[in-house]
């Protein structure tokens, strides 16, 4: 089965952990299939997810600008590679540019293939619900509020539900996104599925719409596809690069979360920055390395 090249994003913390940052994969041991299952797991669900979160940060960002009443455009016109098969539909009022109302559409048809190895099928909504001006201490702030919402959105045969709800708080070039997942189920095509509700907080430093770096922080909980319940939280803010993404990597480039399946804690630590798929795995007292898939 084709995977997507995505990042994963309470759990019980228990005691503290020094983490020893290694170069060579031949430092550690491999982790076994048990260790594989879980971690692999939950960032295979967290990763359908954050793959069209971030896809709806790259439209947000340029299709908000263009505004219009039932405005169609084509995918390959916004800079994501993954959205070149799909269609756009822009159909905002954009009268006041902090507080526009209407909606964005996502279609990828009945299926297309988006030049990152993935079949990607059916829409996404991005409704725009308004916004307001705020004030603190003197300094003035900004506030949008916005949905994203699946309808029949499949990729690799994988059914994906949900709705994202999404506070944007612009302030002083700094811009923060509270996200909050809702009834996020992943169904595969045997039936059988897994469940996800998270809380993130993404702070972006701008440079560009192409060109910027966000750290997550948060928490989620859920179902695996074999049944057991899990929960992760952050304790290190999760980085990631909007250049790797743009390359089709989008697993964070440095962070640590800890993750808990069932009994079981696993610390997963991205690494140092480079843009890559290597994490350590830390259980039991020992580390080993892992490669996501």
């Amino acid at each position: 089965m084709r995977k997507l090249n995505i990042f994963a994003s309470m759990a019980m913390l228990v005691g503290a952990f020094v983490w020893v940052a290694c170069s060579s994969e031949d430092s550690f041991e491999r982790a076994n299939e048990e260790e594989v299952q879980d971690v692999n797991t939950e960032s295979e669900i967290a990763a359908y997810f954050n793959d069209a979160f971030d896809m709806g940060q790259a439209v947000d960002a340029q299709g908000r600008q263009q505004g219009g009443a039932n405005m169609r455009i084509a995918g390959s016109e916004i800079d994501d590679l993954r959205l070149n098969c799909a269609s756009l539909t822009i159909d905002l009022d954009i009268s006041e540019s902090f507080s526009p109302v209407g909606d964005i559409w996502i279609d990828f048809g009945d299926g297309c293939d988006d030049g990152q190895g993935n079949i990607r099928k059916g829409k996404i909504q991005i409704e725009y619900k308004g916004g307001e001006f705020r004030l603190e201490d003197d300094n003035m702030g900004m506030e949008m509020y916005t949905s994203m919402i699946f309808h029949g959105y499949e990729v690799n045969d994988l059914k994906i539900e949900g709705r994202y709800d999404q506070t944007m708080i612009i302030d002083e070039g700094q811009v923060d996104l509270l996200s909050e997942l809702i009834g996020g189920k992943v169904t595969w095509p045997d039936g059988t599925y897994a469940t996800r509700e998270s809380d993130l907080t993404v702070n972006m430093v701008l440079t560009n719409s192409t060109d910027f770096k966000s750290t997550l922080t948060g928490s989620a909980l859920g179902m695996t596809q074999e049944g057991e319940p899990y929960a992760m939280v952050i304790t290190e803010g999760l980085q990631v690069d909007r250049n790797c993404t743009m390359k089709g990597n989008l697993y964070p480039t440095s962070g640590i979360k800890t993750l808990v399946v069932g009994e079981k804690e696993y610390i997963i630590n991205y690494g140092n920055g480079q843009c890559n798929n290597e994490i350590t795995i830390t259980t039991n007292g020992q580390t080993k390395v892992h490669t996501l898939k």
